[in-house]
Order: C-alpha cells, then structure tokens, then sequence
C-alpha cells in the first residue's frame, strides 16, 4: 500500500503545475442564546492583512513548490459572515451599540511531505477587536486555529480545501465560546432612557370667601 501511495505521488506530479480554485464554505457553528443580549446591536467588519493571497499550493511527488490553489470565493467575507452569524445565534442584533473588527491575516494549508504520503496543514488566523459607539475599546484577541489532515496522496486543492474548512470551524468555535467577547459586547449595551418626570400639579390659589 505504501508503495502504491508512492508511485501515485509521482504519476500526479504533472498536475501539480497546473493552478486550481475551490470554494471555502463555513461550517454552521452552534450557540447558545444569551438572555443579556437583547438590545445590544453590533456590526461586524472584516479586513484582509495576509501576505499571501492564495490559499495553498500544490507541489509535485518530490515536494517541490509548484501551481497555485485560490480560493474562487471571498474567504474573508466568509469569515465576517460566520462571525455575524454566531453573534446573532447569541442574542445581539445588528446596529451600532459596537463594532467588532476582525483582521485576517493568515487563511494557508502547507502540504508536508512524509516517506510515503503527505499532510495538508491548514491555518487560519484573525485578530479581532470590539470598540464601543464612544469610541472605547472594549476587547481584543488574537485567534489561531490548525487542522490537519493526514495520510494524503494527492497534494491537490481538494485536500487544501478539507484542510482549511477544518481550521476555518475551529477559528469559529474559538470565537463562539470566549466568553470574554461576549461580556465586552454586553458593556456596549446602551444606557436605559431617563424616566419620565410627573409634572408638579398647579396649585391653584385658594379662593377667598365672599363677603
């Protein structure tokens, strides 16, 4: 079997120079709603800080660098969305109470070759910082998820896809159970309107008895 694996890691090598895309998709991550939430009305943005643009690359049955894999969607906004998503499971409803801003800046799967197979190592990673309508900064955090997937033979986009959809979850996951994000979203909550002052009745003057 390992020598199979072995002759089909030199028989792909011509592949390996040939660019490829594949769409990332997020996986649905579960929450629990946060009674606290309600009212708290949050937009999320997104920026793209990565110094490689690519999602991976292929490499030939000698583990030379070779063809590019991209992604054919926007996997930045597919993060933005699977962080909206999450807080809006949570409770908190779109609006400007606080921003959270989120600063990827690294979405790579490396292909490590072994003796007789290869691993796709997928990494994604994100800052993110939460500031309030009055400008205040409440939270920030750096998150870093790694997923990999061994015992590969084709280093192709297909396992750099499997790869990255698997880091992409675990970033989410990190996210949807930090429950200091949450308490920081709670503090941007808006301060209750002033009750309603009765007015003081009139006082009427007492009228004088006529004589």
């Amino acid at each position: 079997m390992r020598a199979i694996s072995f002759v089909l890691l030199l028989l792909t090598a011509g592949c390996a120079w040939t660019p490829d895309s594949v769409v990332i998709r997020r996986q649905a991550v579960p929450v629990a709603m946060v009674p606290q939430a309600a009212g708290v009305l949050v937009t999320v943005v997104a920026a793209d800080a990565r110094q490689e643009r690519e999602i991976s690359h292929k490499k030939n049955g000698y583990g030379m660098r070779a063809a590019d894999i991209t992604a054919e969607n926007d996997v930045i906004a597919e993060i933005r969305a699977g962080v909206a998503e999450i807080l809006g499971g949570q409770g908190f409803g779109p609006g400007a109470n606080a921003t959270v801003r989120i600063e990827v800046t690294r979405f790579y799967n490396m292909f490590d070759l072994g003796f007789w197979s290869a691993t796709a190592n997928a990494q994604v990673t994100a800052s993110l910082q939460v500031q309030g309508a009055d400008g205040r900064s409440l939270y920030g955090r750096v998150y870093s998820a790694n997923h990999p997937l061994t015992g590969q033979v084709l280093m192709n986009a297909t396992a750099a896809q499997i790869a990255l959809q698997g880091a992409l979850a675990g970033l989410l996951q990190q996210i949807a159970s930090d429950q200091q994000l949450t308490s920081a979203l709670l503090q941007a909550r808006p301060a209750p309107p002033p009750e309603p002052v009765a007015p003081e009745p009139i006082r009427r003057p007492a009228r004088r008895p006529i004589s």
